[in-house]
């Protein structure tokens, strides 16, 4: 089994190849699909570098800016066209809050349960924006309230996505981020 990691990125600092290296580094990451999404021109120099140091990088791009949930389908997009069997997409942040072990555990657990979902759930403690907090617990609340499923991290960008979701949510017109919580309606029904 393989693992491919999707990474939206606008506008990405040097974070993300500290990322890229670490990832192109190991052995189950059969690919890194880097999704420009639209960044400023002064922002060009990372996706260079990550596309052309790494061979395991492949470089996707929107001429604009289009929002995370075009960046992650855009991504999807061409994994489902070149996907082999035994590989696993996931999905990761570009400002480097995901570590590199971390996404290869939520690979890992998606290769041992093919077909689910499966999120990396980030902790909130220290000094976590209050937006941020407030953000995740109301979007937590809601949807346990809406859904009926209890979900620790509503808004994680490390997800494992099965192809069957993948295929299901190639038809969702949401752009931003609200993509990623329709995701998860859709994955809980």
């Amino acid at each position: 089994m393989a693992i491919t990691v999707l990474i939206p990125a606008l506008n990405p600092t040097e974070s993300l190849l500290d990322v890229v290296r670490e990832l192109a580094g190991r052995e189950q990451v059969k690919r890194i699909l880097l999704v420009n999404d639209g960044s400023k021109p002064e922002h060009e120099e990372v996706f260079t570098w990550a596309a052309t140091t790494h061979a395991k990088v492949e470089l996707l791009r929107h001429a604009v800016n289009m929002g995370k949930g075009a960046a992650l389908r855009t991504g999807m997009n061409h994994f489902l066209c070149k996907h082999d069997a035994d590989e696993v997409l996931v999905t990761a942040d570009a400002d480097g809050q995901h570590l590199p072990d971390d996404i290869i555990k939520v690979g890992t657990q998606a290769i041992e349960t093919p077909g689910e979902l499966v999120l990396g759930a980030r902790e909130f403690s220290g000094e976590v924006p209050l937006r941020s907090r407030f953000g995740n617990d109301l979007t937590r609340m809601i949807f346990r309230l809406l859904i009926g499923r209890k979900v620790s991290d509503t808004q994680t960008g490390l997800r494992a996505i099965p192809v069957a979701l993948m295929q299901k949510l190639m038809r969702l017109k949401a752009t931003g981020y609200e993509f990623e919580l329709e995701m998860l309606i859709i994955a809980a029904r």
